[in-house]
């Protein structure tokens, strides 16, 4: 009785890995009474169509749906969602909301914890949503621009947002390269 099982489950596996679908494992697994225990997996969209024949001891998947997974984690948002309705509370033009968060995406990946660290063969020092330069000179600029008297601060997404729309009403988008 092992053997069947053991093909039935190495069948199942070898059908997730080779369609890069999640299956619900321990659904097949527990009709055929196997007693071994996946992995937990987060699943935001199980893509997998089954029909189960049943005999004594046999349970035959079927069609499995060609849609693919999502690719960006569920943790992060959006570009096109990404702090936007912090950036509106602050004052960003409605207009200028759409290139904002593709800036967003593209400097920081939607992480407002986001540091390059210190960089002087780069010339960069930048934090936060908008990874706002603060290298050498900059920091002084910064701090009489936005307000702020520590790079740190940039690190919060509200204070970001704001000093990068000081940044946007005296130069437009071109501190991220227009």
């Amino acid at each position: 009785m092992d053997g069947p099982r053991n093909d039935i489950k190495a069948v199942i596996k070898a059908l997730a890995i080779t369609t890069g679908f999640v299956l619900v494992v321990s659904v097949l697994m527990a009709i055929t009474g196997a007693s071994a225990k996946p992995n937990p997996v987060k699943v935001a969209k199980v893509a997998v169509a089954h029909e189960v024949i049943t005999t004594s001891t046999t349970i035959a998947p079927v069609a499995v749906s060609p849609d693919p997974m999502p690719t960006q984690p569920a943790a992060q948002p959006a570009a096109s969602g990404c702090f936007l309705d912090l950036a509106r509370s602050v004052g960003w033009p409605e207009d200028s909301l759409a290139h904002l968060g593709a800036i967003i995406e593209r400097e920081s990946h939607c992480d407002p914890a986001s540091n390059t660290g210190y960089r002087p063969s780069t010339g960069d020092w930048s934090l936060g949503l908008l990874q706002i330069n603060t290298l050498g000179d900059l920091l002084a600029s910064r701090e009489a621009t936005c307000g702020i008297s520590t790079r740190e601060q940039l690190l919060d997404p509200t204070i970001n947002l704001a000093c990068g729309l000081a940044l946007y009403r005296a130069s437009g988008f071109g501190p991220w390269g227009g």
